[in-house]
């Protein structure tokens, strides 16, 4: 819209000045009109040198204008001696007529030619307007003023005119003027889907993990927060952190680009295993984050968890190695287990370490005292049902 209004508005200044040209060389031609018939037809036919006219100077002089006003090339044609009173006019009579602008005749008189647009003063002429000229007479002996010529010439013929070159004007711009809003709407719609995809970029590396293509802690927290606004409108659902068990003896053993590529497969097997309205995210490290919607208990979380351990442990090749996946679930129910995201996550956090190692345990801050995944007695409350296989020793890693 703002590329239409600007060549709009080029469009119409364009139009504009052609017009305006059209109509200056028009008042042009008529002041060069003026002086032609002052200099070729009046003053030869006016041998005197105050317009005083013998009889057959009249003759002459009549006769001369009646050529120059012949096929209409003029409308009307008064000559004036030097006070302003009509000496011949194209009608043959020397009654008193005044002039169309008195100020123009007086300048005409002092040897400056005017030229003006003017209403038609005949009506019956039909013209929408007349070109008034007032051209100085001049003796032919000595150069000096001794009347004033003043014209009244068809304004039709310069309307037409305008109107042709303003056709040709818009026939000549108007394609150019489209092609540059084309142009200039293309550049726009260009930079606009360049920047928008920047920004999409932008926004999308800022909220997801560069190494899996998951999202990051702040997106995590982003749909954390929409949760919370759905469990205060009665949904239930469960936030659970998953932990990858040994992690650290890959990158020490086998290189961290193992471990990197190791990273990517657990993105993949957790993005598989939930369902289209859950969200995972990769928190930090090891550590990744499930927010798991419209789970109504701790039964249903669990067995939805165990599925996707059942997929998440099987064995990994990462390049030339085969490497074991073991991974601890700690889940936190909503609204059960507080009333925000760091309520949630304090008590996933405790109770993913309770899983430790391999388990699946749901946060119970008044649960009983529990043998945790390790086989150790835990006198403090705060997990239930540890899932899963008890930790064996530290796993081989195969090559």
């Amino acid at each position: 819209m703002a590329s239409l209004v600007q060549v709009t508005l080029l469009g119409v200044m364009l139009v504009r000045g052609y017009s305006e040209d059209a109509v200056a060389e028009g008042l042009q031609r008529g002041r060069a009109q003026a002086k032609l018939i002052q200099e070729m037809v009046i003053s030869p036919a006016v041998t005197t040198d105050d317009l005083v006219l013998a009889p057959d100077e009249l003759r002459r002089v009549r006769t001369a204008i009646r050529a120059a006003i012949f096929h209409g090339s003029v409308v009307r044609l008064l000559l004036r001696d030097r006070s302003g009173r009509v000496v011949v006019s194209d009608d043959e009579t020397e009654r008193t007529v005044e002039p169309a602008d008195a100020e123009g005749l007086a300048a005409a008189a002092r040897g400056h030619t005017r030229v003006s647009v003017l209403d038609d003063p005949v009506p019956e002429a039909g013209t929408p307007g007349v070109i008034w000229v007032a051209q100085p007479v001049r003796s032919i002996a000595d150069g000096r003023v001794i009347g004033t010529l003043e014209l009244y010439l068809p304004y039709d013929a310069v309307v037409a005119q305008a109107q042709e070159r303003l056709e040709r004007a818009c026939w000549r711009l108007g394609p150019g003027l489209a092609g540059l809003y084309v142009v200039l709407v293309a550049i726009a719609w260009s930079a606009t889907r360049r920047l928008r995809r920047h920004a999409e970029r932008h926004e999308h590396a800022s909220l997801h993990d560069p190494l899996t293509g998951l999202g990051n802690r702040k997106l995590f927290r982003q749909r954390a927060g929409q949760a919370g606004k759905r469990a205060a409108a009665g949904e239930r659902g469960a936030v659970v952190l998953v932990d990858l068990d040994y992690f650290k003896q890959v990158n020490d053993t086998l290189g961290h680009h193992v471990g990197d590529g190791l990273l990517q497969v657990v993105a993949e097997r957790l993005t598989a295993g939930l369902r289209g309205s859950d969200t995972v995210a990769r928190l930090g490290g090891d550590e990744f984050g499930l927010i798991l919607p419209g789970v109504a208990d701790a039964e249903v979380a669990v067995r939805l968890l165990e599925r996707i351990r059942d997929r998440l442990t099987q064995q990994a090749q990462v390049e030339s190695h085969t490497l074991p996946v073991h991974a601890s679930f700690g889940i936190a129910l909503y609204p059960d287990h507080g009333d925000g995201v760091d309520d949630w996550l304090r008590c996933a956090d405790a109770a993913m370490y309770r899983a430790k190692r391999g388990g699946i345990v749901v946060y119970d801050s008044a649960g009983p005292a529990e043998e945790n995944a390790d086989g150790n007695a835990d006198g403090e409350g705060g997990a239930r049902r540890p899932a899963g296989p008890a930790a064996a020793d530290r796993p081989e890693v195969s090559a």
